[in-house]
């Protein structure tokens, strides 16, 4: 195994899960919150519509884009997800996650 794939396994060791290691890494590259949030989703394979849990796909978007809130889209993402509401949209963000 190469060095920089150990690196990243350790890494990886370090955080509660694999999807804290990566929003650490790709906020430390200067990615937007809310892109990460996407990304996260991506390679969870969950769907805006898993999301929704009777709001409509556009609340659920808008909430990703801290435009909107809806408590319901955040608790189901951070369950799905495994990390905490507030890591997810933190509240320099402008979004108070309400």
């Amino acid at each position: 195994m190469d060095s920089k794939k150990t690196e990243i396994i350790t890494m990886t060791k370090s955080f509660q899960n694999k999807n804290q290691a990566v929003m650490a890494h790709l906020l430390g590259h200067g990615y937007p919150v809310d892109r990460v949030r996407r990304a996260l989703l991506i390679l969870n394979d969950i769907r805006l519509t898993d999301l929704a849990r009777g709001r409509s796909l556009t609340t659920v978007s808008n909430t990703l884009k801290a435009r909107r809130r809806s408590r319901v889209v955040i608790d189901n993402m951070a369950a799905r997800l495994g990390l905490p509401a507030e890591m997810l949209f933190p509240p320099e963000e402008g979004h108070d996650g309400a």
